[in-house]
């Protein structure tokens, strides 16, 4: 049986209840370790959880306006949608404080792979190349 694509009204139901945003001070509950990057829109810092001490990374953004925090919200919430089950990346929790979005994912050590694409240009080992389409698939 072929599983059957859900409507709009659905599709917008389902992404309006994966993409969570909390709206009280993330400080509470993670501590800012050391900035580890910036991207297109976003700042990367390395953080630990209060609760537990685990790594991972946060992803600060100040949205220019209303559709581009809309932009972001979505995309949060289509990355919740996939990662039932065995995600790429897991998405620890997400809040809208302050006029600023903070995502919350797992830390990937590795980090961004261009850089060491570029360096080794494009000679990379093979079993480096399982590893990293394995965790990707």
């Amino acid at each position: 049986m072929v599983n059957q694509l859900p409507s709009e009204d659905q599709f917008q139901s389902e992404l309006a209840k994966a993409a969570v945003f909390h709206e009280e001070d993330p400080s509470q509950y993670y501590d800012i370790v050391k900035k580890i990057g910036y991207g297109g829109f976003a700042r990367v810092f390395l953080c630990k959880r209060k609760s537990d001490g685990k790594e991972c990374a946060l992803k600060f953004i100040e949205p220019k306006n209303v559709k581009e925090r809309e932009i972001i919200r979505n995309e949060l919430g289509i990355m919740n949608m996939c990662a039932e089950g065995d995600g790429v990346i897991e998405c620890f929790q997400a809040f809208d404080f302050k006029s600023r979005l903070w995502i919350f994912l797992e830390f990937m050590d590795w980090g961004c792979l261009t850089p060491m694409v570029e360096e080794r240009r494009g000679n990379i080992p093979e079993n480096v190349c399982a590893y990293i389409l394995y965790k990707t698939l």
